[in-house]
């Protein structure tokens, strides 16, 4: 009898390996190979920009509003390089600073967000070229290129999924 339980659950556990295996192998793609030149991060709304090194701080006080706006960010192109609250939670909008001395990167991040650039002063940094306030209002422009598919149309082993 024993020899049978065991026969049978070995069985079964290389039953049960094979169905991973065989869904890990359904999940892969073909990628085609990137020239090693075209990997450089660029702002993909205007090229010509180049990389735009930007900061997304919450000051609104919503619970993952920065995150929200990095991976928004990121999927136009830009280079978020931080993220995280802000110093207080009392922006009512959405404002974005220039670090840079470059106002044609503040002003790029301020169309893809909606926002206004603050002029008062410009508060340089050797590492970064733009920082965003995030307001109460803010939220992601719909309309811009492919933004968000929705966590619903995320595959279940992306792991965006069960991190938002």
């Amino acid at each position: 009898m024993s020899e049978k339980l065991r026969s049978l659950l070995l069985f079964v556990m290389i039953l049960v390996v094979g169905i991973f295996l065989g869904s890990m192998v359904d999940q892969w793609e073909l990628v085609e190979e990137i020239p090693i030149e075209n990997t450089a991060i660029q702002n993909l709304p205007n090229p010509e920009l180049g990389r735009v090194r930007v900061e997304v701080l919450n000051g609104g006080g919503v619970p993952g509003m920065a995150s929200v706006a990095t991976d928004y960010l990121r999927e136009l192109g830009f280079d978020v390089v931080n993220y995280g609250n802000a110093s207080s939670f009392d922006q009512d909008s959405t404002i974005v600073i220039d670090r840079s001395g470059q106002r044609d990167l503040a002003d790029a991040v301020a169309e893809a967000l909606g926002a206004k650039v603050r002029e008062d002063t410009m508060d340089t940094d050797p590492y970064l070229d733009v920082t965003v306030i995030l307001g109460k209002s803010w939220a992601p422009n719909p309309e811009k290129e492919s933004f968000i598919r929705g966590v619903a149309g995320l595959p279940w082993w992306d792991i965006k999924k069960y991190l938002r």
